[in-house]
C-alpha cells in the first residue's frame, strides 16, 4: 500500500498536464474526424429535405397542369401551371438521382404530348412498356412513376 502511495505522490504534479492531454486528445479526435462527419451527415440531411420538397412541388404542380384544357393553340405552354411544371422539372435535374430525373423528363413530355397531339381523343401513346394508352392516361402513368422513383430515392419504398 506504501508503494502505491508513493506512486500517486510522483503523479500528482503530472495529473493536470495527463488531464489537459486527455482533453486536447479528445478535442482534435473531434475536430478532425467527428466533426467533419457530423457536417457531412447534417448536409444530406438538408439535402433529403430540399428534395421531399421539390419532388412535393413537382407532384403538386402536376395535378394542375393535368387540369390545363386541352385546346386546339399554343396558348398551352404559356399556361402558368406548365411553365412551372417545367421549372420545376428543371430544378429536380440539379439534386435529383437519375431515375427520378428521367421519370420526370417523361412525365413533363407526356404533359407536353397531351397538348401537343392533334388526335387527343383517339390516339394512343406507348410508354415504353408496350401497353397503349390515351395521351392522358399516359400522364397518369408517367406521374405514377416518377412518384414511384420519388419513394425509392427518399427511402420510402
Amino acid at each position: 500500500m506504501d508503494e502505491f502511495a508513493a506512486f500517486l505522490t510522483v503523479l500528482a504534479p503530472f495529473s493536470s498536464l495527463l488531464t489537459a492531454l486527455v482533453a486536447s486528445g479528445t478535442a482534435v479526435w473531434i475536430a478532425v474526424w467527428a466533426y467533419p462527419k457530423q457536417k457531412l451527415k447534417d448536409r444530406e440531411i438538408q439535402i433529403h429535405g430540399e428534395k421531399r420538397v421539390l419532388y412535393r412541388s413537382f407532384l403538386a404542380e402536376f395535378e394542375q397542369a393535368i387540369m390545363v384544357p386541352v385546346k386546339e393553340s399554343d396558348d398551352w405552354k404559356l399556361n402558368p401551371s406548365i411553365r412551372k411544371l417545367a421549372g420545376l422539372s428543371s430544378e429536380i435535374r440539379l439534386v435529383g438521382g437519375k431515375e427520378v430525373r428521367n421519370c420526370c423528363d417523361e412525365t413533363l413530355s407526356a404533359i407536353y404530348d397531351l397538348h401537343m397531339a392533334d388526335e387527343f381523343r383517339k390516339g394512343s401513346h406507348s410508354a415504353g412498356d408496350g401497353k397503349m394508352r390515351t395521351y392522358r392516361e399516359n400522364a397518369f402513368y408517367q406521374r405514377t412513376r416518377v412518384l414511384e422513383a420519388m419513394q425509392k430515392e427518399l427511402g420510402q419504398l
